[in-house]
């Protein structure tokens, strides 16, 4: 603070004291923000760091997560207050589906807050209820490639089931970026947020980063594709389509993503070594993914792989299907 003058002793007393609680206002809200201005600093301290997607999902809870205590500020929220708006958040709607919020949804947004409020030190002795992942019937791969064959999603059906492909690493690949031969690499994945389509390399995210070699006949479906980009069907489109098809055969409820879960379970069955199915699919751990990428397609490796392309091979070619 600069010095203050005034005419009388009295009024510099005062000025000062205006000032100093001005000031002191000014670094108590920098220290104990609301909760909504902690999560907007949060959010513009770490644009062009986190994925678009992480942001969105800060944005979107800043919005409409938590009302109760999105206006207090964090150190005045007790571990009560928060178990109380926790509770409450259970109960609130889906603004989608008009169902009340999964536990999994709430876990979600209470370890946003939460990582939001550890820079200022402060955290909550909360409950959360238990959740589990959905366990869906798998349908086997003969089915599933019976049902889509020559449908407008047996590409990214194949891409998924066949060669572990996630929906947003499908989305990203393009003919002129990712197909080397008889070599498809994962070099990027494609996401859409709030309804614009973006871009993201992998190579940061080393588990994702990948390269498998086409079988002949999803090599032949690529050949077939007239644009740049091998699917170019939005992530809603195709999930769609997918389930479309499934009911209308008849057929338990599969979300997209469980054919991952379906080319889990096929290696599973061949008996292929956990090492090998990690690194095929993306599931490792960094550190197990730094030790073994040079490796990729070393003879062991292939001689899975080839076991892999064997079996769907059989499926592809059998005439009853």
């Amino acid at each position: 603070m600069g010095s203050i003058t005034a005419p009388t002793k009295a009024e510099c007393e005062l000025l000062a004291a205006e000032w100093e609680l001005t000031h002191n206002d000014t670094r108590r809200r920098t220290a104990d923000p609301v909760l909504k201005q902690a999560i907007s600093a949060y959010i513009e301290k770490n644009t062009g760091i986190l994925a678009e997607t992480t942001l969105h999902a800060y944005r979107a809870l800043k919005e409409t997560g938590f009302p109760g205590i999105m206006n207090m500020r964090i150190r005045s929220i007790t571990d009560d207050t928060m178990n109380a708006a926790i509770k409450a958040e259970y109960n609130r709607k889906n603004s989608r589906n008009g169902l009340p919020l999964s536990p999994k949804t709430v876990s979600n947004e209470y370890g946003m807050i939460a990582t939001v409020c550890r820079e200022y030190k402060v955290s909550w002795d909360v409950k959360l209820k238990k959740w589990k992942p959905p366990v869906h019937e798998l349908s086997t791969p003969e089915v599933i490639f019976k049902t889509f064959k020559g449908s407008s999603i047996e590409l990214p059906v194949l891409l998924a089931m066949w060669m572990t492909f996630s929906m947003s690493e499908i989305r990203g690949l393009t003919k002129s970026g990712s197909v080397k031969g008889d070599i498809l690499y994962v070099d990027r994945v494609k996401v859409t947020v709030d309804g614009k389509d973006i871009i993201k390399p992998v190579a940061k995210n080393v588990n994702r980063n990948r390269a498998l070699k086409i079988p002949p006949y999803i090599k032949k479906l690529i050949d077939e594709v007239k644009t740049d980009e091998l699917v170019p069907l939005s992530a809603r489109a195709i999930t769609k389509r997918f389930t479309t098809a499934m009911k209308n055969a008849g057929l338990p409820y599969m979300t997209f993503h469980d054919l991952r879960h379906v080319a889990a379970s096929t290696m599973e069955m061949l008996g292929v070594p956990d090492k090998y199915k990690q690194e095929r699919g993306g599931w490792s751990t960094d550190s197990i993914m730094r030790s073994t990428y040079i490796q990729t397609f070393n003879p062991v490796r292939q001689a899975y792989d080839q076991m892999i392309d064997d079996y769907f091979d059989g499926i592809a070619n059998d005439p009853n299907n």
